[in-house]
């Protein structure tokens, strides 16, 4: 694997898993949006209340990016753990 090729550490294994998995969270985030605001009946005489939906799912980041920083501190911790009982 590319990780065993730069020699990572089990650190640097876990944060890079940590920000790619982050910008993998983006991208299907912006994806959903989009595919809300296509198909949604949006802007079609009368305002309702999904009218802000492919926008508030964008709360979904904050929410995807603290699960993953405390699973990311959890690895961390288990990580230092593991190296020092070695």
């Amino acid at each position: 694997a590319l990780a065993d090729a730069l020699e990572l550490s089990r650190d640097e294994r876990i944060r890079t898993q940590t920000l790619c998995t982050r910008w993998l969270a983006v991208i299907f985030i912006a994806l959903a949006s989009t595919l809300l605001g296509l198909v949604l009946p949006m802007g079609r005489d009368t305002s309702a209340p999904l009218d802000s939906a492919p926008g508030l799912i964008y709360i979904l980041v904050y929410v995807v990016f603290h699960v993953l920083a405390r699973r990311e501190r959890r690895s961390l911790a288990t990580s230092a753990t593991t190296e020092r009982t070695r």
